[in-house]
């Protein structure tokens, strides 16, 4: 997922690297009297969960704490810049290497995922911007940078595409058709292809060893110039999710979204300065 260097810590950033970010209470939790149960302790660097009440022991088994370790912990008040800096920046750096990344929220619903993604304002009542919206502008910063300085014939393209796992179908989120007047999924038509009904998951060979990689087919790629243009392009399928209302969120996304984009780089080398017909012998890559 990355270069193979390690950062100032030591890490292997080409391993998997596992962050837990915990949120703090909401107005409703506090009201109904709940009390945070998870602390951090330092030496062992684990996430300690406490059994504050009867149903954190019942959850905890019978014991009053258990740790679990993590590569990264992040408190109540760390912003989604920290984790950025610390998680994600070096992965998108590494992207216009050749490597390929993926950043992965998990948890249970009204956990934050997409609030450390997406960004808004938070509980405290604080705006942050997420881990999707830096990227995308960082991507962009590393294209005007490479533009400076590039050769003729040299060029950096970027497309995205957005899909959603919904209730075992697989949707393109940059299709609002099969939603009602206020976005509410009503069912895909599957005759209608805009709506990603077409879309196909198949395996495709990659390499001389025999390994496959799972491909969608059918899914639209959209090309996007300006880190404007692929916001609004993300914030537009991000719309077109599936939610509903439960307990712990008024409006929970249902579905599992991913969202991808690709980095195309056309470089120019120069093998030689001129060739006997007076022209520079170069290679496009």
């Amino acid at each position: 997922m990355a270069t193979g260097q390690e950062n100032a810590e030591g890490v292997d950033l080409t391993a998997i690297q596992v962050a837990v970010r915990v949120r703090p209470l909401n107005d409703r939790e506090r009201g109904e009297g709940h009390r945070t149960c998870v602390s951090f302790d330092d030496p062992s660097r684990q996430v300690v969960l406490t059994a504050v009440d009867k149903n954190t022991l019942l959850q905890l088994r019978g014991a009053t704490a258990k740790g679990y370790a993590f590569d990264k912990r992040y408190a109540q008040d760390v912003t989604s810049d920290s984790i950025y800096d610390e998680c994600v920046g070096q992965l998108v750096e590494n992207c216009f290497k050749g490597y390929n990344a993926t950043v992965l929220a998990y948890g249970q619903t009204g956990s934050g995922k997409t609030h450390t993604m997406s960004g808004g304002v938070g509980i405290h009542g604080k705006p942050e911007e997420g881990i999707t919206p830096r990227t995308i502008r960082h991507i962009f910063t590393i294209i005007e940078n490479l533009k400076k300085k590039a050769k003729p014939g040299e060029k950096t393209e970027v497309t995205a595409c957005a899909l959603e796992l919904y209730n075992e179908d697989l949707l393109d989120l940059s299709a609002r058709s099969g939603r009602d007047e206020v976005g509410k999924a009503t069912g895909w038509d599957a005759g209608c292809k805009s709506a990603g009904a077409g879309l196909k998951l198949q395996e495709r060979p990659c390499g001389k060893d025999g390994r496959v990689v799972p491909e969608v087919i059918g899914v639209r790629e959209q090309a996007c110039a300006t880190a404007k243009e692929l916001f609004q392009f993300y914030s537009d399928c991000m719309d077109n999710r599936s939610t509903s209302s439960t307990k712990l969120n008024d409006r929970s996304s249902r579905s599992h979204a991913i969202f991808t984009v690709s980095i195309h780089r056309t470089m120019v080398e120069v093998l030689s300065e001129l060739g006997d017909d007076s022209k520079a012998r170069v290679r496009t890559v």
